[in-house]
């Protein structure tokens, strides 16, 4: 399967990418980073402050989706979730080592990586680990709960 073809199939699929409104970086007065419904993250696995976004490592971050903080309701009106997905971009010309933040799921499967023609299997990856993410790519992991 081609990058795109799994890339579309998550997209259509998956109500975490389907939003009807804006991610608002939190769902209550409680900011844990597990419960926003959005958090950004430097490549060293740390939530960004706004000086980040000025450094020349933002051009290379990561994007926390969280499918369990889905704040509209489905089309019957009922709560929506789905799986969280971690987005690592790297859009640096050489590849970067990314860390996976703590404290989100603890294990994440590869969905897709750009760098490769072909999705192969990969073991599930835990948090706290380093990922090498090519020059120039996208790597976007979903989160499993389960040990």
């Amino acid at each position: 399967m081609r990058p795109a073809t799994v890339s579309e199939s998550s997209r259509r699929h998956s109500p975490v990418f389907r939003r009807r409104r804006f991610f608002k970086g939190r769902t209550s007065d409680d900011t844990r980073t597990e419960d926003k419904d959005i958090v950004w993250f430097t490549p060293a696995g740390r939530e960004m402050t706004d000086t980040d976004w000025e450094t020349v490592f933002a051009r290379s971050l990561m994007v926390h989706l969280n499918g369990r903080v889905i704040t509209e309701p489905g089309l019957r009106g009922l709560p929506v979730t789905d799986d969280s997905f971690l987005l690592l971009f790297n859009a640096h010309s050489q590849a970067l080592t990314f860390t996976v933040p703590e404290g989100l799921d603890p294990w994440w499967a590869v969905e897709v990586d750009t760098a490769i023609l072909h999705t192969e299997f990969r073991p599930l990856i835990k948090c706290g680990s380093e990922v090498e993410v090519e020059d120039r790519s996208l790597f976007v992991l979903r989160g499993h709960r389960q040990d």
